[in-house]
């Protein structure tokens, strides 16, 4: 009876005194498949597909690369929110010149013209992450590393 009783007040003094709050604050577990390829404009292309797990809120996932260059081999940390409404299974956004803006300036790099416009992603990382803006707390949820061949 006196085991049953400590349990119960632990279990109690857990959420009056808040440290139970932070055990529902996980990220979601969706899992994102990724296909590369080059468009017709000599530019890179990367899908990014939502293959199972978790639904998740589009406003909460942001696209991130390193190791991205354009064609003057100015490299570049580009970044994105490309996911709106509800991401399931077999949501897909396309990245490209189009979609990603560049950090330095926050231009997209189709707007950028000349040389900065054709994305390169044969050394990039791309990460999809996870941003939960109640608690200022982040998570990477995909990861995609350009295969280089040496």
């Amino acid at each position: 009876m006196v085991a049953v009783t400590v349990i119960l007040a632990a279990v109690i003094a857990t959420f009056v005194l808040g440290i139970g709050d932070s055990l529902g604050n996980t990220a979601p577990q969706p899992g994102f498949e990724f296909k590369h390829e080059q468009n017709g404009g000599g530019s890179d292309e990367l899908a990014i597909t939502h293959s199972v797990g978790d639904s998740i809120a589009g406003e909460t996932l942001n696209v991130t690369s390193t190791g991205a260059v354009t064609e003057d081999d100015d490299s570049r940390s580009l970044r994105i929110d490309v996911f709106t409404g509800t991401i399931d299974d077999g949501t897909t956004a396309t990245d490209n010149n189009s979609t990603f803006n560049r950090d330095s300036d926050n231009q997209n790099l189709s707007d950028t013209g000349g040389p900065d416009e054709k994305l390169n992603l044969s050394a990039a990382t791309v990460r999809v992450v996870y941003i939960d803006r109640s608690s200022d707390t982040y998570a990477a949820l995909g990861r995609w590393k350009a295969l280089t061949c040496n």
